[in-house]
């Protein structure tokens, strides 16, 4: 679930759902995005769960231990994780590509 609302794909939605300046928003902004129950045998929502774990490690490892090169791969899984969620949810690429342009991404 940290990677679906920490995608490009839900930072869109909310930056247009929210008032201006209210950030992520009230808590129950979440029950919009109709986020599915894992399934273990989908391989999407196994991606996104194996991307998550490893965006942890590195924004540890990138923010407490000052590791820059940490900071470049969790650019690079934090893109997969936007592609996987686009995926998710029927996205196209050229959607996607729309909605990182308009949060400056």
């Amino acid at each position: 679930m940290c990677a679906i609302l920490n995608s490009v794909m839900v930072r869109f939605c909310v930056r247009y759902y929210s008032s201006a300046g209210r950030g992520f928003g009230a808590p129950s902004v979440v029950k919009h995005f109709g986020i599915p129950e894992y399934e273990k045998g989908n391989e999407c929502h196994r991606r996104i769960s194996e991307l998550s774990k490893r965006a942890q490690g590195l924004a540890k490892r990138y923010y407490e231990g000052k590791e820059l090169g940490a900071g470049e791969k969790l650019r690079e899984v934090e893109e997969g994780i936007d592609k996987a969620v686009a995926e998710l949810y029927g996205t196209t690429g050229e959607e996607l590509e729309v909605m990182r342009n308009a949060l400056g991404v």
